[in-house]
């Protein structure tokens, strides 16, 4: 609708009838609640009809709003106009025009809403490549930050995934989970999360793989040693990749020093103790893990320890005859 010529077909009809006598200013409609965003410029516009000459003023509250600064006030045929230039969230709140003349005078609010600028989806964390073993739980993560209300969807290898049956999605404390009940082979792809919002869109995106589980088709074997010499464990692991070797020895990690080397080459890992001494006995153990599970393998070291035997021999310089007994002092 143009204000303007409605406006002034009102007021030249008011005028041919009533032209004798001033006529009080009434607003010609109700505006509607206004949203704007922190930072953006707004308009009101209140179009009326009346005798001239007739005065506006403006108002948010009971604050009386002039123009000067962010606010700039005209009428202009016979609509009354308030523009903010930049908005701000104190610009929140119930405006208020009035319109007097000679005749009378009224009024006409409507209320400004003022919201935060919203901001973009961003991944805080994004998805990670993953495995699977076959027939087990798989739950894919990633954090988000950005305003809200936030759309998160799931894909994989780009087609869009249902929420439900073996598919669980939620999306809580800046959180997106998608969770893959019982594992089949036809889950494995590339996933995508997507997240949307009013300022803009972002996805992350990551590999499932069914793989499985580590397991040993070598065991490390106990081993019975002397003071001095090198130990050797050795074990051969099967299993999807990646598979990382952590090694223990009495429920402690072992970690590389001088006279102990670790390595995994070819599926075999090896534990190397150069001139072991009493104190390298104990349980150890092998432990796999790749991201379908983790598998174990333990073994025993005794260092035995060294026995010697020693001649005495005793020189008598006076006739001897008779037997001989040998006593170890105490003392």
């Amino acid at each position: 609708m143009n204000h303007n010529k409605f406006a002034a077909s009102l007021i030249t009809h008011f005028c041919l009838f009533h032209s004798e006598r001033a006529v009080a200013p009434k607003f010609l409609q109700s505006p509607v609640p206004m949203e704007v965003i922190a930072g953006d410029a707004f308009e009101l516009e209140f179009p009326l009809m009346g005798t001239v000459p007739i005065k506006v003023s403006w108002a948010k509250g009971s604050r009386e709003i002039r123009s000067v600064g962010n606010y700039k006030l005209k009428f202009l045929d016979n609509i009354a106009h308030l523009v903010v230039l930049k908005s701000e969230m104190s610009d929140c709140g119930i405006y208020t025009c009035k319109a007097t003349n000679e005749a009378g005078s009224d009024t006409c609010n409507v209320e400004v809403v003022v919201k935060d600028r919203p901001v973009p989806p961003t991944f805080t964390k994004k998805l990670k490549p993953q495995g699977g073993a076959l027939n087990t739980i798989v739950v894919l993560e990633c954090k988000l930050s950005g305003s809200t209300p936030m759309d998160i969807s799931w894909l994989r290898d780009e087609v869009k995934i249902i929420d439900g049956g073996r598919s669980i999605m939620s999306f809580e404390d800046e959180t997106a989970t998608l969770t893959i009940l019982e594992l089949q082979p036809s889950d494995g792809g590339n996933y995508t999360c997507k997240a949307m919002n009013t300022a803009g869109v972002a996805a992350s995106t990551a590999s499932l793989s069914i793989i499985d589980p580590p397991g040993f088709l070598r065991a490390i074997e106990s081993k019975e040693m002397l003071p001095g010499t090198a130990v050797r464990f050795v074990s051969v692991i099967k299993g999807g990749e990646p598979i990382s070797v952590i090694w223990y020895k009495n429920g402690q990690e072992i970690r590389p020093t001088r006279n102990c080397s670790m390595s995994f080459i070819e599926r075999t890992a090896t534990l190397l103790l150069d001139a072991v001494n009493l104190g390298a006995s104990g349980e150890y153990i092998c432990e796999a893990v790749n991201p379908a599970g983790k598998e174990t393998c333990k073994a025993v070291l005794s260092i035995k320890g060294v026995s010697k035997d020693i001649d005495i021999l005793c020189f008598c310089l006076l006739p001897y005859a008779g037997s001989q007994n040998w006593h170890k002092a105490t003392g």
